[in-house]
């Protein structure tokens, strides 16, 4: 159960986070200012189905760390393609367009974490890009 107090160690379990799901991709946030205050970072797990995929988008405020867990995946940052696969792990800088795409069989699993608990994104239009 999360504690009340900045200075307290907290402990938020999966399945006890904030849901947020995008179509074939199940997000939830375990941390964030509102989920773990004064945590000065985002945590977060990912999974992916099959072919799933999100919209491109940055985040100005800050940079983003993804580990994969398990599964094969194709994340395009800026104008490159990077082949990612279990045990990757990828640094988005501050102000990269990106989207990752599970090019594999099977379900992908990441953590994603943000170098802020306030994380701004902004979606890319695809028609204008």
């Amino acid at each position: 159960m999360a504690s009340s107090s900045d200075d307290e160690p907290r402990v938020v379990a999966i399945g006890q986070g904030r849901q947020d799901t995008v179509p074939g991709v199940a997000l939830e946030w375990l941390a964030d200012a509102s989920l773990m205050p004064g945590s000065e970072m985002t945590f977060g797990r990912a999974q992916y189905e099959p072919g799933a995929s999100n919209p491109s988008h940055y985040h100005p405020n800050c940079h983003e760390l993804l580990f994969v867990v398990e599964g094969q995946l194709e994340h395009t940052v800026g104008s490159r393609s990077i082949s990612l696969s279990t045990g990757s792990l990828l640094h988005i800088p501050k102000g990269v367009a990106h989207h990752l795409q599970n090019t594999g069989n099977d379900r992908a699993t990441l953590i994603v974490v943000f170098s802020t608990d306030a994380r701004e994104t902004i979606w890319v239009n695809e028609k204008s890009a």
